[in-house]
């Protein structure tokens, strides 16, 4: 499983674009590390390293995989305020008059222009499945912030990509809820694992956190009253665990499924394997998207019997 996250966008369904379109697209914005006076650059880098693609592609080009990488300039607040400090006294003592006001921000813009050239950049990678199948984007983030940067990048280099967040689910919410008071509400598709995040409704800032509990305990139910679910950790399927947000955000993503081989050093060995791990991160994903879809409109799943209706 290549993904560690999950944040669906649902794709317009008039929006379309070819593997061809795509990869000259792409070569326009390519990663590279920050230059001049730049604080961060996001561009497309290639799949995987030792590859000399950007977008590989799988179900006859309708599953289209693609790695970005963001480089970020380190230079934290504290060092600018210190090094403004100091030169501003050096002045001070120069002069014998204060420094401040317009003066004091002309030195902070060069102290910071200076600084940025030596700073170290640290990198990040984002994944991002561009799933024309089935109709949705996919990140490898859990953030507003990160995903509206890939959006916004995806906008450059192709125009528009009509894509609406996925609205938090209250019915999604009500459910987690559900499964954690009455064992017997747990759908067949979900084992509730160990792990979940409380917020207290009349104070969203106060938060319980449990890990390694047993979930369906007395104790721990009731510390449910007066509190919603934000998180929790379920296997989906018994192929993945993650911890669900009623938005349906998918978190910690772990893979159930045995690894059946691994990266190989030869380029012949690694393009192998990774067209295995795209193939299954796909299966997998799919799944969950569709057992999470279907909770969050309140649809049953797997056994009627045994899953509980939205209040």
């Amino acid at each position: 499983m290549l993904f560690k996250k999950l944040t669906a966008l649902p794709l317009d369904d008039t929006f379309e674009v070819s593997l061809g379109d795509l990869e000259a697209a792409v070569i326009q914005e390519p990663a590279r590390e920050c230059q001049y006076s730049e604080t961060e650059h996001l561009g497309f880098d290639y799949v995987f390293e030792g590859s000399r693609l950007r977008v590989w592609p799988l179900e006859n080009e309708r599953v289209l995989y693609l790695r970005l990488t963001e480089h970020k300039r380190l230079l934290p607040a504290s060092v600018v305020s210190d090094e403004v400090d100091k030169r501003c006294k050096e002045i001070e003592k120069q002069t014998g008059e204060k420094v401040k006001g317009k003066a004091r921000r002309e030195v902070k813009d060069d102290v910071k222009i200076e600084l940025l050239k030596k700073a170290f950049q640290k990198t990040k990678s984002i994944q991002v499945i561009l799933n024309l199948a089935d109709r949705e984007l996919w990140i490898d983030e859990a953030t507003d912030g990160a995903c509206q940067k890939v959006r916004k990048l995806f906008q450059k280099v192709i125009g528009n990509i009509p894509t609406t967040p996925l609205p938090s689910s209250d019915i999604l919410a009500h459910q987690m809820k559900d499964w954690l008071l009455d064992e017997d509400f747990v759908p067949a598709a979900v084992d509730v694992l160990d792990q979940a995040k409380l917020v207290d409704t009349s104070d969203r800032k106060a938060t319980v956190t449990a890990k390694g509990e047993e979930l369906h305990s007395k104790d721990f139910q009731a510390l449910l009253d007066h509190r919603d679910v934000v998180e929790l950790r379920i296997a989906i399927d018994g192929a993945i665990s993650c911890q669900l947000t009623p938005a349906q955000t998918l978190k910690g993503i772990k893979s159930e499924t045995p690894a059946e081989n691994q990266a190989q050093d030869d380029a012949d060995g690694m393009s192998q394997w990774f067209d295995s791990e795209v193939y299954l991160t796909v299966a997998e994903l799919r799944e969950a998207r569709r057992v999470i879809g279907g909770l969050a409109v309140g649809e049953p799943q797997g056994d009627v019997e045994t899953t509980k209706e939205a209040s």
